[in-house]
């Protein structure tokens, strides 16, 4: 880094100059002047390497400047030049809390604009790499603050965007980490967002788009899984995750579109994925999706493939098979189902209901028909089956 401060002609204390001077004599030094030619970096054939004399000049030169600087500030605390050339020496030595108060203490004695749009950009570098330094050492709330500053000095300030994204991302705010992301990508002119760099925010993006699904925001809640799924491609979890949105749009074929590929993304059972409830509920949402369009037989496929993966409420997937078979008017198979769904949960009255209409129109069991509507009127007074246990008994003749 070579620093050219402007001298400042005029200068009503010497040590201002000093600390100028000192900066210049720096510049002589690393551009070797002289021996070396004039505007020429030094070599390796001077004393020590490059490396080793930028670190001598920032170590050295910039510390006297510095102590030049802070002579003229004691004897004028209100001299915003001389602080603004304090702050930056500090900001080349890489001393950002320094650098950072003295930009502070200049800003608040500036009453008269004399800060620049260019000191402001020297300085919101200095609030960027702070919070860098922040974020390394998991300080993320102050990191937070560091990066919301420089952005209010460079609001698209792309680095500092992307820095404040990790850092919420890292106190768990997903939709601040997620609408930096979207202004970050927005600016983003030279590819740093690749798939790898934005791989730990695809949790983040499916727990958003489960939110915005569970809302209803379901436009909203597909974009984010869809951006969760293009960071894993292989992830079960975010098919799955998606095809439940879809189907509570009523979307039926991309829902069974990402139930479909999330039942292949594991056929074997390799991952221990069929262990966990979602592989059932891949195929009870497929088959629910396909029971809703009416397409019974394959929901019945799905509904029996569901059951051999213990899911946690069977009752539930046996009512619906059930429920599948009486639209069939497959009866027999459908009292079986209810027969299993009763026997797991003798508290719903969908499906002693459900069970009476397939003893009726079996036409071979009224009698159990009138039982099973009478168990439902006592489990739901306000429902319909009083009309329907009045059927049976109106074809039976016992009025």
């Amino acid at each position: 880094m070579i620093i050219n401060y402007r001298a400042i002609a005029g200068s009503k204390n010497i040590g201002l100059i000093h600390g100028l001077q000192a900066v210049i004599d720096a510049n002589k030094v690393f551009f070797g002047q002289g021996e070396a030619g004039v505007g020429q970096p030094v070599g390796a054939d001077r004393t020590g390497t490059p490396d080793q004399l930028v670190k001598w000049m920032l170590t050295v030169s910039l510390q006297g400047a510095i102590a030049e600087y802070s002579r003229a500030l004691e004897v004028d605390p209100k001299w915003i030049e001389a602080r603004l050339a304090r702050g930056r020496a500090y900001l080349a030595l890489k001393d950002y809390d320094r650098a950072i108060y003295d930009y502070q203490e200049a800003e608040q004695q500036d009453i008269s604009g004399k800060i620049t749009a260019k000191d402001r950009g020297q300085f919101l570098d200095a609030y960027h790499e702070r919070g860098k330094q922040l974020s390394a050492n998991k300080k993320y709330q102050p990191a937070v603050q560091d990066f919301t500053r420089a952005l209010s000095i460079r609001k698209e300030h792309f680095p500092s965007l992307l820095g404040r994204a990790e850092a919420e991302l890292a106190l768990g705010n997903d939709r601040n980490a997620l609408a930096d992301l979207t202004r970050a990508q927005a600016v983003d002119g030279q590819g740093v967002l690749t798939p790898k760099r934005l791989e730990p925010f695809a949790a983040a993006l499916l727990r958003e788009g489960e939110r915005l699904c569970g809302e209803n925001h379901f436009a909203e809640a597909q974009q984010a899984l869809t951006q969760a799924i293009e960071l894993r491609m292989e992830d079960a979890a975010l098919r799955f995750a998606r095809g439940r949105c879809n189907l509570m749009a009523n979307k039926f074929d991309p829902a069974i579109e990402d139930f479909e590929t999330a039942i292949a993304l594991d056929p074997d059972n390799d991952q221990g994925f069929g262990e966990r409830p979602e592989y059932a509920q891949a195929y009870l949402g497929r088959g629910n999706a396909r029971f809703k369009g009416g397409d019974f037989q394959d929901a019945i496929s799905d509904l029996t493939l569901a059951l051999e993966y213990s899911p946690p409420k069977p009752e539930e997937i046996y009512l619906l098979r059930g429920t599948c078979h009486l639209e069939l008017a497959q009866f027999e198979a459908a009292i079986e189902d209810f027969d299993s769904s009763i026997g797991l949960n003798n508290k719903d009255p969908r499906a002693f209901s459900r069970r009476g209409t397939a003893r009726f129109q079996l036409g071979t069991d009224d009698v159990g028909a009138i039982a099973d509507y009478t168990q439902a009127i006592e489990l739901s007074p306000d429902g319909t089956d009083f009309k329907n246990r009045a059927q049976v008994y109106l074809i039976k003749q016992e009025y």
